[in-house]
Order: C-alpha cells, then structure tokens, then sequence
C-alpha cells in the first residue's frame, strides 16, 4: 500500500513530498512507517514540523549550512550521541525547503552496489546531497555490522568508498555519520581505515556531535513523543532548569556520591545527562533492563511512593552506568 506521496519501486520505495525527493536505499521492504511519516509532513506549518522533529535545532542547522555551502559533512560521535537524530532533522528541513536529497541506511550491509552508484550518479546530476546514515559500517570489520566473509566485506565497501570519494571530487555533498576515532580504532578494518577511509575524511568538514536539548520546550516535546505521563514529563523538564530546588538538590546528591567511590568526572558526566540527548532516551524510550528500572523508579516517585532523594541518587547511578557502558563499547572489538 502507499499514499499520493509515495510509490513502490521494486524492493525500494520512493517518497515525494513538498516536490522533494526522497529514496530510502537499503530498506529492503516497504515501510508503512515512513509513508505515514511523510503523511504527517505534509500537513503541518513549517515551524510546526520543525519543532515537532528536529531534537537538535542549532546542530541541524550547523551541518545544514555546510550543505549550503556545498560541503561534504562527517558526523562524528558515540554510540546513542544524536548522530542519526541529526541525519533525522537534516531530512526534516530538506523536505521542508522542498530540496531533492538522497538517503542510504547504511546499516544494511547487502544493498547491491549498482543500485547505490547509480543514485550518487543521479544525485550529482541532480545537484541532490546524499545522506549516509552509519557511513562507517563500510569499515567496521565486526560481524555485528557486516552480513558477509570478511573479505568480501572489504572489497565491497572498498568499492563503495571509490565511489562515495569520486563523488565527492566532482563536486557531490556526502553528509555521513560515523562513530568517533576509538570505535573507528577497536571496530574498523585497519587497511580502510588507514587508507580510502581517511582520505575521504580528510575532504569533510567534521562534526563532533554534542546531544545536548538546547532548552525546556524542545525537552519536553521530545519526552511527550516517548509517550511519558505527564507528571513525568513535567518533573523532568523542570530537572532540567539548573535555577531550580530539583536541580539543585541532584548536585547535592552527585556531591555525597564521591565518598562512595565515584570519581569527579564520573558525576560530572551524570550531572551533563539531565540534558543529554543519548541519557534521556535510554532513559524515556529503552527496552534495558536498567531502562525499565528507572522509569519504574521515576513513575514511583512522581505517584508519591518514595521521595526524590532516592530517585535523583538512582538516577545519578543510572545515568554514571550508562555512560560506563558506552566507554565499555567503544573500548570493546
């Protein structure tokens, strides 16, 4: 099934809205999903939708002027930093400006090549960016990015990168993604790394993702699209405001915590969560384990059945193993 916005082309669909042009590479099957996506899109005011979506306003709008610029962009970060949350807002505007861009999920490792050479070609001729989401899975030599024998994987992705750097020279936008240099280091295949990967780089303005909510209304339309109960929402926004009693009592508490073995930067990390962008997913929107507890542990307190010293002081810990988590990750090949 698709709408007036879309229509399906063998294994891939296509989507125009407001005359732009989308192709989702690599998705394999239809996606009702992001047919209703587009749906929503063209519905709304322009600023209504930019609000709605885009979690990382002046991040967006940074690798949007490189774009303008005719500049290729690599956005760099930890695993859960905001990197695809930017590739996400960067499609919002292009299809707002009603600008032609292509997209390739990069985390589908078995598109056939000729299907992506011949979109950069498209897109070159078109004047179009192409988006690359988890551009770096090209390199990454674990099985849990690739879908074939080592080998194979690099001469496939050893072409792709021929391709993705001669389009770059003549002229083309390449917006990508990418983990940061120690998952490069532990999970990158070194001969692509050291060599076809860094030369590309080295032609790309690169962006080191932040992920922090700006402010308290981007924050909380964030939160209500996780679907949070209000008074959670609420508590959490008002967290947020480092002017506030709740605020204030969290650094009391981050303070204590250094006898019990955290170190400084530890609780200074944990501190930074209540606006970090990857923390409060894991926190609104994860399946963890840990995840789950939280938000148990938030719902409890907001309902009045513990008091907040005990859910900042678990919040703190959660947010302090998180952050242990990502480091484990990136350390880990």
């Amino acid at each position: 099934m698709t709408t007036e916005n879309s229509r399906f082309i063998g294994e891939h669909t296509v989507f125009r809205n407001q005359e732009a042009l989308q192709i989702e590479l690599g998705l394999g099957l239809y996606s009702p999903q992001l047919v209703n996506r587009v749906e929503m899109y063209s519905g709304k005011p322009d600023e209504q939708l930019i609000s709605a979506n885009i979690w990382l306003p002046s991040e967006t709008n940074l690798v949007m002027s490189t774009i303008e610029r005719g500049e290729s962009t690599l956005i760099m970060g930890d695993p859960g930093s905001g990197k695809s949350t930017l590739i996400y807002g960067i499609r919002v505007k292009q299809r707002v400006l009603g600008s032609p861009y292509y997209f390739i999920d990069g985390h589908y490792q078995t598109t056939d090549e000729d299907f992506i050479f011949r979109k950069l070609r498209k897109a070159l001729k078109k004047g179009a960016p192409v988006i690359w989401d988890s551009f770096d899975y090209l390199v990454g030599k674990s099985k849990k990015v690739r879908k074939s024998n080592l080998q194979t994987h690099i001469a496939r992705s050893r072409e792709l990168l021929q391709a993705a750097s001669s389009f770059i020279d003549q002229g083309g936008i390449l917006v990508g993604t990418s983990h940061s240099a120690p998952w490069l280091n532990g999970h990158g295949e070194a001969s692509l790394v050291n060599g076809i990967w860094s030369d590309i780089t080295e032609k790309m303005y690169i962006h080191n993702t932040q992920g922090i909510f700006e402010n308290q209304e981007t924050l909380y339309n964030f939160l209500k699209s996780a679907a949070m109960a209000d008074n959670q929402v609420h508590y959490l926004v008002n967290l947020f405001d480092e002017e506030g009693e709740s605020h204030a009592q969290l650094v009391s508490i981050a303070q204590s915590l250094i006898q019990e073995g955290y170190t400084q930067d530890e609780l200074a990390e944990a501190l930074l969560a209540v606006k970090r962008y990857k923390n409060l997913k894991l926190l609104s929107m994860s399946k963890k384990p840990e995840s789950l507890q939280i938000r148990h542990d938030l719902e409890q307190f907001c309902e009045g059945n513990t008091d907040e010293t005990a859910f900042l002081r678990s919040y703190l810990v959660f947010n302090i193993g998180q952050n242990r988590e990502t480091k484990k990750i990136m350390r880990q090949d």
